[in-house]
């Protein structure tokens, strides 16, 4: 019976009625024709045999005749509606081929975009890395000390040949803070207060002793990727020799400037350039009187020829022997001079 066949929809032939597919709806379009034509024209064939309008062989060939006519008719209609619903499906399918092809394409490029963008990124890392190793080798031969330290002062790197002539190692510096390294607390101590005021923007520089020698520290703000300050960094190179070298230059300037003798500096082309004070007391000239004057302004006329030959001779590298000769005074006094001329070299 119907009730058998409705009791599993899911099944059987049920399922094949009740399906969303193009059989599942040509069977429920026909389904209803198959059955109720044929009843309502055998009805109007009994019914016009009961009033003698038919006879039974003519009401039995117009019933099936009739029956063909109406189940070609929704065939046809049928196939009408399943037609075109094929040929959307047929649209729809090339539709979404097409857009499977543009996409395909589109992923195509970009993994061709992504793949030179991987190259290109590994050629960029590779060049960073034998910029940094040229950078780390070069920190590490120039006599100097860099180091970086965070906003806590905390020691994050150290390298350079500078630590080696301070007795120290990279491993004696790295994890301990400033005050840790230093040994003092102290806020207003030269390192402690550079590197705070680099933390704060302003770059200092300080001298710090080591080891027994001088290093000249300078340090600026280290920023990251978005600019906010992030730590600090220095470098210290030992100027230790130009210490001493200046040193030694202003005792030998105390010297010249002490001494009751005339000792005065030139330019190769006889510009004053020092002036001591023998020489202010032997000429008269104050030293801002002097410098930037030419020595022809100490000789007489007599002696102006005197002048350009010792300075042919000393632009020549000749040496010149210790002379006596005249010289004129600010007041125009004669004075007899010996006369030293020494040329100075780099």
């Amino acid at each position: 019976s119907l009730s058998v066949l409705f009791l599993h929809p899911d099944r059987g032939v049920v399922a094949e009625v009740f399906a969303d597919l193009s059989g599942g709806v040509m069977a429920r379009r026909l389904l209803p024709v198959a059955i109720v034509i044929p009843v309502a024209l055998d009805w109007f064939r009994y019914e016009a045999q009961q009033f003698g309008l038919l006879s039974p062989e003519t009401g039995t060939m117009l019933l099936v005749m009739m029956a063909i006519i109406l189940l070609l008719y929704e065939m046809v209609v049928t196939a009408r509606l399943l037609n075109r619903a094929d040929a959307s499906l047929r649209q729809t399918d090339e539709a979404l081929a097409e857009a499977v092809v543009i996409r395909t394409e589109q992923l195509n490029e970009a993994n061709e975009r992504l793949r030179i963008e991987l190259a290109e990124r590994k050629v960029a890392e590779e060049k960073l890395r034998e910029s940094e190793g040229r950078l780390r080798l070069i920190v590490n031969q120039i006599p100097a000390a860099v180091w970086t330290a965070d906003r806590s002062l905390r020691i994050l790197s150290a390298s350079g040949a500078g630590l080696a002539v301070a007795n120290l190692r990279p491993e004696d510096l790295v994890g301990k803070t400033m005050p840790e390294f230093l040994g003092t607390e102290y806020e207003k101590a030269k390192p402690l207060a550079a590197h705070r005021a680099a933390l704060r923007g302003k770059a200092r520089s300080y001298e710090i002793e080591l080891a027994g020698r001088t290093f000249a520290a300078h340090l600026e703000p280290l920023h990251d990727a978005v600019g906010k300050i992030s730590g600090v960094i220095a470098v210290a190179l030992d100027v230790t020799e130009e210490k001493r070298a200046q040193e030694t230059t202003a005792k030998l300037a105390a010297i010249v400037e002490s001494s009751q003798d005339a000792i005065m500096g030139t330019s190769l082309e006889g510009v004053f350039t020092s002036w001591n004070r023998g020489a202010e007391q032997l000429y008269g000239y104050k030293a801002e009187e002097a410098l930037g004057r030419h020595i022809s302004m100490t000789a007489p006329p007599a002696r102006q020829k005197e002048v350009r030959q010792i300075l042919e001779k000393i632009n020549g590298g000749e040496s010149i022997r210790p002379f006596e000769t005249v010289r004129v005074c600010k007041d125009g006094q004669l004075i007899d001079v010996s006369i030293t001329v020494s040329a100075v070299k780099d």
